[in-house]
């Protein structure tokens, strides 16, 4: 959902733009209901956030994002000298997205090795959680791009995890026995290529088009 949230709007206006007479319609699930809603053939062209393998699926990465772990200025890490371990993060309860969301399942992969404790709170929208942790509920963890802004105006801040540098990948994903061509290819490559992405995310550049037709 942060690909929804907060890249796909711009990416949409830009594939608009190029494309006009091209019908859209954009539904926002978690990863693993995007998955299943490619193979069954509800959705042309996913665009997911989990780094779970894209089973009988054909993908491309479209950019890059981090995880964040942020605090309310309040709670005692905002004003710690040490870096938190990842053992100290693992061993405290978090806010957290829901599971089959791609943040929740990248977050649980890299904590795994250290047995983390339950979230002491898990909810469907990353705005949500978002919220929650500014009003003092305690440590989250989310997509720097949903916490950006308010880490600039100070309603949160971010705590530095020494070893912590939870990289993922965003992916198009389409049916894995078709070629991705026309219209569906054109999206794609904006998202690729798009000039309005954020700063932070790095923007893979792709090596030839993947537009076979207009």
């Amino acid at each position: 959902m942060t690909v929804a949230e907060y890249l796909a709007p711009h990416w949409l206006r830009r594939f608009k733009d190029a494309h006009p007479n091209a019908k859209v319609s954009f539904a926002v699930r978690n990863s693993q209901d995007v998955f299943e809603g490619v193979r069954q053939g509800e959705y042309d062209v996913g665009l997911v956030e989990s780094p779970e393998p894209a089973a009988k699926l054909q993908e491309t990465v479209v950019g890059h994002d981090r995880l964040t772990v942020v605090v309310d200025p309040t709670h005692p890490w905002a004003n710690r000298k040490n870096a938190l371990t990842i053992a100290e993060l693992a061993n405290t309860p978090l806010i957290v997205r829901e599971e089959g969301s791609g943040t929740r399942v990248t977050l649980d992969e890299f904590l795994a090795p250290y047995c983390p404790v339950a979230p002491s709170l898990e909810l469907n929208s990353n705005a949500a959680v978002r919220i929650t942790a500014q009003s003092g509920m305690g440590p989250a963890v989310l997509s720097y791009l949903v916490v950006q802004d308010a880490l600039r105006a100070g309603d949160l801040v971010a705590i530095p995890v020494s070893g912590l540098n939870i990289m993922r990948n965003f992916r198009a994903v389409w049916d894995g026995s078709q070629r991705l061509s026309g219209v569906r290819a054109a999206f794609v490559e904006v998202a690729m290529t798009n000039a309005e992405m954020p700063s932070l995310v790095q923007k893979p550049r792709p090596q030839t088009s993947l537009v076979d037709s207009p």
